[in-house]
């Protein structure tokens, strides 16, 4: 009888055994979420020229007072344009982003004047005084200085910032490719009507997103059935073209828990633990499967009950797949709250609680939801955060500390 593993024991054997995906050069507006395998630099600097920051006008701050009256030197508009120098005692109208002509180092805001035919007041000038909305030509990056780093994940902004330097493909990692398999009679697809006994298989679909929303690329296959060589065939079609494969559901201790066998069975597969102490979750599998072809794949066996699932998927599938993807920040952050109803677990395991995070008065609280139950679907749907109530603890009263671990929003 194989003895439980702790959660830390049972991920650091994981990402122990997890390796970088190959990469890939993507165009940049398929690249958001992906990590960076190469560096982006400047071409140029940013602001490329020296520019108002303001609707206004520019002058030289040691000609000016509170009041004085200038004449203006034309307009200048955003856009293209012929190089100017502001000639002395003058001022010149500009927009937002518009070139600042040379020998101005101050603009004013148009609502702080009075503007006639020819000529402008500063009723108000600037109290940030000299340079006061300029925004200095290479102010924020000068050229050929590094913007994203490699391991960089790309966000909305890293894409405005690489679109800013004409980067219009880049190299980034492949999203890990993952195989999902429910196993079990008693699931259908969805879209078909269950029988009795039969509920509909929710928890693959539960898991595809996550693993998108984690990186990674999810495809569903048909459920296996409670039958050792239909499952055999659905794992080797699987392992083909997978980085990792989750199974969910067939790997405790019941008659039809087949996986374990049907994973030991193919070409040079293997589990490697399938005990872990955490609730929900404990029945968890982790391995390697194979096929002749010599193709391999890793291996996770994930309780088939949907909090189960997504509990596990967080503590041991996430960090996986971020580490294929090159990242080092791997774990959900985590912080203390206050909490606003007791929370109990089980003494001999870590237990993870779905409900929500919130601040009152600038500090966190932690509701727990009620129904805890592996197969409680409404609360996991309307829950933001995990509790944590450690082995050996097994309760906590409203009003002590608990330790939470932030979900991620969907992108």
């Amino acid at each position: 009888m194989q003895t439980a593993l702790s959660v830390e024991e049972a991920r650091a054997r994981i990402l122990a055994a997890i390796h970088p995906v190959g990469p890939e050069q993507l165009c940049l507006d398929a690249a958001c979420g992906r990590v960076l395998t190469r560096e982006v630099c400047a071409l140029q600097p940013s602001p490329p020229f020296t520019n108002s920051a303001m609707d206004g006008y520019a002058f030289r701050w040691d000609e000016v007072s509170p009041g004085c009256e200038l004449p203006v030197q034309g307009t200048q508009l955003a856009g293209p344009a012929e190089p100017q120098t502001l000639l002395p005692g003058h001022a010149r109208k500009v927009m937002t982003g518009a070139p600042v002509p040379a020998g101005a180092d101050t603009v004013v805001r148009r609502e702080d004047t009075e503007e006639r035919p020819e000529s402008v007041v500063l009723q108000v000038l600037p109290s940030a005084g000299r340079g006061a909305n300029v925004r200095y030509k290479g102010e924020s990056f000068a050229a050929g200085e590094v913007l994203l780093a490699a391991g960089t994940r790309l966000n909305a902004a890293a894409i405005s910032l690489a679109a800013s330097q004409g980067c219009a493909v880049l190299h980034v990692r492949r999203a890990p490719r993952v195989a999902v398999i429910s196993t079990g009679d008693e699931l259908v697809e969805l879209g078909n009507q269950p029988g009795f006994g039969q509920i509909i298989n929710s928890s693959a679909h539960a898991v595809a997103s996550l693993i998108r929303q984690a990186g990674g690329s999810a495809r569903i296959l048909p459920i296996a059935p409670d039958q050792a060589a239909g499952c055999r065939d659905i794992f080797l079609s699987a392992v083909e073209d997978a980085d990792m494969l989750v199974s969910l559901g067939g790997v405790s201790m019941g008659d039809a828990d087949i996986v374990r066998d049907v994973v030991a069975e193919l070409a040079g597969g293997r589990v490697d633990f399938w005990k872990v102490r955490i609730k929900p979750g404990k029945p968890l599998a982790f391995g390697e499967v194979g096929a002749p072809s010599g193709r391999r794949a890793v291996f996770f066996g994930l309780p088939g009950n949907p909090l189960s699932s997504i509990v596990t998927f967080y503590q041991f599938v996430r960090p996986a797949l971020l580490k294929a993807q090159g990242l080092t920040e791997l774990l959900l952050p985590r912080l203390t709250a206050r909490l606003l109803a007791p929370a109990r677990g089980p003494r001999g395991r870590r237990a993870y609680l779905v409900g929500r995070l919130a601040w009152q008065a600038g500090e966190a609280v932690f509701r727990p939801h009620t129904d805890q139950s592996s197969g409680g679907l409404l609360a996991a749907a309307h829950s933001n955060a995990l509790g944590i109530v450690e082995e050996g603890v097994g309760s906590l009263e409203a009003g002590q500390e608990i330790s939470v671990e932030s979900l991620p929003l969907a992108t």
